[in-house]
This record gives C-alpha cells, sequence and structure tokens, in this order.
C-alpha cells in the first residue's frame, strides 16, 4: 500500500509540475492561441509576370499570456480588389519566441495565385510550441 501512496504522490506532482504537456513536448498551445496577437500586418508585393503575386506580410506578434511561446506557422487572410479571399497556411521559417506580456516581429514571404492588387491581409499565430522547450530538429 505505501507503494502506491508513493506512485500516486508522483504521478500527482508531474501533473502540478507538467499540468498541460509532457516533460518534452511542454504546454500545448491550443488553450493559449487567443493570448498571441498579431498587430501592425502590412504587405509588400512584387509582381513576378502573370503567375500570381509574391509578396512579403510583416507585423508584430504580442504575447498577452504568461508562457513563452516558439511561433512555428502562421494563417493569413488575404483580400484583393473583387473581394475575392485566399487563405494561406505559411510556415515561419525561422521560428522565433514571443516571450510573456513582450512582441516580437515577423516577415513571411509567400506567393498567391491571384493576380488582382492584394488589398488587405490579416494575419494569426496557427500554431506554436512552448517556448521554454528546447526547438525540435524536424
Amino acid at each position: 500500500m505505501g507503494i502506491l501512496t508513493c506512485f500516486a504522490c508522483f504521478v500527482l506532482a508531474a501533473y502540478w509540475a507538467f499540468p498541460e504537456g509532457s516533460i518534452t513536448d511542454g504546454r500545448t498551445f491550443e488553450k493559449h492561441r487567443n493570448e498571441l496577437a498579431t498587430r501592425n500586418v502590412s504587405v509588400a508585393i512584387k509582381e513576378h509576370g502573370t503567375s500570381g503575386l509574391y509578396y512579403n506580410v510583416s507585423g508584430f506578434v504580442t504575447n498577452n499570456g504568461n508562457f513563452p511561446w516558439r511561433v512555428e506557422n502562421m494563417e493569413l487572410t488575404i483580400s484583393n480588389a473583387q473581394g475575392i479571399t485566399d487563405i494561406l497556411h505559411a510556415e515561419v521559417k525561422d521560428a522565433f519566441v514571443v516571450q510573456p506580456h513582450m512582441e516580437h516581429p515577423f516577415v513571411l514571404e509567400c506567393r498567391t495565385p491571384m493576380t488582382n492588387k492584394v488589398l488587405s491581409v490579416v494575419a494569426r499565430v496557427e500554431n506554436a510550441r512552448d517556448g521554454s522547450v528546447a526547438p525540435k530538429n524536424d
């Protein structure tokens, strides 16, 4: 009975120390997605013939939460002059960590098949990992 009590105490201590994820993966992002906000998002267009537009999207990610997050993917919603919307899921080439109550700049290089002028871009963090855990070498 004493062994079971010790094991239960160990499990409880591990749950308190790592409440949302495993020791190697850290916290899960889903519950904290709303803590990361984007601001000052802008787009710079580069035309390459008739094959679509290449552009850079830049802005800032602000962490309003209490944990650091390594930003890995952004979702971009791009609207053009004809009201057509294109949603892109862009991988951040050099993932960056946004510390709690801080902000970090980002730049994404993307391509869209839309050939009309892009009027607006909205960005949000699609996926992040616990910033206190070493990055994975995928």
